[in-house]
């Protein structure tokens, strides 16, 4: 399995260079998937459980996906950033550079399955899943390129601003 290349990653321990916790890898489902979704990066929960999407936003995700008849069981569940940024430290830069530094993680994670509907939830999820471009709100929630629809983080959509919800749902 690639690795990410932690060396020059903004949240890397300082002193040793290495990530401050395990990665978390991708969850891939055992029957034929049918499209894939991509986050920013796991939270606490998925840090201690050591799976994506299983914190309140995950829930709260798998509670849409049920109201539109889908599941994760047939998804392909992916983040942009295999760690978690530590306090104060995620802004623009350090997040652009993560991105970059587990690239090579989330190519070979998502390389099988690009062909497959990708949905890339926020910013740093697009930057992954368009060479590094990310697309912003500014730039067109809605964003489609081939298989890839760009929507609002989750977390955003869910518990800042739930108004947006409605507009998160509409991409699923």
């Amino acid at each position: 399995m690639t690795k990410p290349d932690c060396e020059h990653c903004p949240w890397a321990d300082p002193d040793t260079k290495a990530p401050r916790h395990q990665p978390v890898l991708g969850a891939f489902p055992s029957v034929e998937p049918i499209g894939c979704l991509i986050g920013e990066g796991p939270g606490s929960e998925e840090i201690e459980k050591g799976r994506p999407f299983v914190g309140r936003t995950g829930v709260w995700l798998d509670d849409r996906l049920e109201e539109n008849g889908l599941n994760r069981d047939h998804l392909i569940l992916l983040n942009a950033q295999a760690c978690q940024p530590p306090k104060g430290l995620k802004n623009d830069d350090t997040m652009r550079q993560a991105t970059k530094c587990c690239e090579p993680l989330f190519k070979q994670q998502h390389e099988p399955y690009k062909q497959l509907p990708t949905l890339a939830m926020g910013k740093w999820a697009s930057a992954a899943a368009n060479q590094g471009k990310p697309v912003t709100i500014e730039t067109g929630r809605g964003f489609i390129r081939a298989n890839l629809l760009v929507t609002w983080h989750p977390t955003y959509a869910a518990f800042y601003n739930p108004w947006k919800a409605g507009e998160f749902v509409n991409a699923l």
